[in-house]
């Protein structure tokens, strides 16, 4: 009998060890929180009166669901570390966690339909809201898809001592960011609004105010400029415009080869653009025309190209020798140069295989957030998304404001993150990149080659250029 009852004992633990934590935990008791009936019979927690450090907020209580949080505060008497939101929750009324001082993590069950976690850190579902960091995060990486910073997300969060505002971000509640360990910030040039005491403001005698020392880097005119200006902080004017290279920097070395990435590195590029085919193979190249005839003095289409005999065809150009090289030896490196890609698809069409490929080859050298693939072609757009690419959309014969702003559209109807102008920069105007970064889409130009169109692109307040020269702004 006894042989038995350990047998059992052993297959319970064994299948309890199989739940991951966040099941098996026990919950905090409901009758430890207070409640408010609301309209339609459902219960929204008001207070919490027990000592638990790890808090399960209640999906039922006496047989009603409990569906709202009055605010996250009300578990301040508490020493929480950890609060558990499940499915239920549909609204929480304030996200302020300013006064928790020992939470470290928020975690959101995967199926509610309303609120999101990513590091412990609470965002609305779609994660484009940040709304709450524990004050015990020491770091925090924001994602792309971030639109607004909720007031008091980072407050009294004194252990952050950097933090990377991405280019997504237009909106920045008032003490976002109050009482951090953050003595610096750069902020994109398109954020829309700032709230009081969102940066550079500590505890003064229990009273806010700006310390004169905290640096707000941004571009010039922006409204991070007209915050540190207002507020007294410190300003560091930015160009904020991405260089990227064409084809890599080729002065000295033939165009879009290994050889032309190290010219880019040389000239201390972070960002350099390559073109890319598929081949019937199902391999990837880098590699710019269709046929090898002026590179390689052999009258053969590029598609043929494959691992076997790729080597047979050595580049020749202007007395310079180099090799074709294959998608993965740019990427691999890319990334030992910590060098940015952008890379122009030149097939009309890519098989799914091929989209597969390119990302399991980015990830492979951790490289899928430090990559963006484009296209002419809008009919591929979709399969590069459906990879998990960073996607842009190149347009490329274009004559008026209208045709502009409808690839714009094109863009946005296909997720696609920015888009690439082919013309020179006095194309794009206030507009067109004002309507582009409404809908959250970087706007730019390639054959930009002389420092007026450059700073033309600048004074539009666009987002990067492409060029063949090493341009000195």
């Amino acid at each position: 009998m006894k042989k038995i009852l350990s047998a059992l004992t052993i297959s319970v633990l064994i299948i309890m060890s199989a739940f991951p934590a966040f099941a098996v935990t026990a919950e905090t008791k409901g009758s430890d929180f207070t409640y408010s009936k609301m309209p339609n019979g459902n219960l929204k927690i008001t207070g919490y009166n027990g000592l638990d450090t790890v808090i399960s907020v209640p999906q039922t209580y006496n047989n009603r669901k409990v569906t709202v949080i009055k605010s996250l505060d009300v578990f301040s008497k508490a020493k929480v570390t950890t609060i558990k939101i499940y499915k239920n929750i549909k609204r929480i009324g304030n996200t302020n966690v300013s006064k928790l001082n020992g939470l470290k993590t928020i975690k959101v069950s995967a199926n509610n339909l309303w609120y999101s976690s990513v590091d412990g850190v609470l965002y609305n579902k779609i994660k484009t809201k940040l709304l709450a960091c524990p004050v015990k995060r020491t770091a925090v990486t924001i994602p792309k898809t971030v639109t607004d910073i909720s007031s008091n997300a980072f407050k009294n969060c004194s252990s952050i001592k950097s933090i990377s505002v991405p280019t997504s971000v237009k909106n920045i509640g008032s003490y976002a960011f109050y009482n951090t360990g953050l003595t610096k910030v750069t902020l994109p040039k398109n954020i829309k609004s700032i709230g009081n005491y969102a940066f550079g403001a500590y505890e003064m005698e229990s009273k806010p105010e700006y310390n004169s020392s905290f640096v707000i880097s941004s571009s010039k005119n922006s409204v991070g400029h007209a915050y540190a200006k207002s507020n007294g902080l410190k300003f560091n004017k930015l160009i904020l415009i991405q260089a990227i290279a064409h084809r890599g920097d080729y002065i000295d070395a033939i165009p879009d080869t290994l050889q032309a990435l190290d010219q880019a590195k040389e000239k201390g590029y972070k960002y350099s653009e390559f073109d890319i085919w598929e081949t019937y193979s199902g391999d990837l190249f880098v590699f710019h025309d269709s046929n090898l005839k002026y590179q390689c003095n052999v009258d053969k289409s590029i598609l043929s190209i494959n691992m076997s005999n790729y080597k047979k065809y050595p580049l020749k150009v202007n007395n310079m020798t180099a090799y074709m090289p294959t998608v993965e030896q740019l990427v691999s490196k890319a990334a030992s140069y910590n060098i940015q890609l952008y890379l122009h698809l030149k097939n009309s069409s890519i098989s799914s295989n091929g989209a597969k490929k390119l990302y399991s080859i980015l990830k492979k050298y951790n490289m899928t957030n430090k990559v963006r693939v484009f296209s002419s072609h809008q009919n591929i757009l979709p399969l590069l998304k459906k990879a998990n690419l960073h996607t842009g959309f190149l347009f490329v014969i274009f004559k008026t404001e209208k045709e502009l702003m409808n690839a714009v559209d094109i863009a946005y109807k296909n997720r696609c993150e920015f888009l690439i102008t082919n013309n020179y920069a006095y194309s794009l105007n206030e507009n067109v990149v004002n309507y582009s970064h409404e809908k959250n889409i970087d706007i730019g130009s390639y054959r930009i080659n002389s420092v007026k169109k450059a700073k033309n692109l600048i004074k539009l307040n666009a987002d990067f250029y492409i060029s063949n020269e090493s341009l000195s702004l």
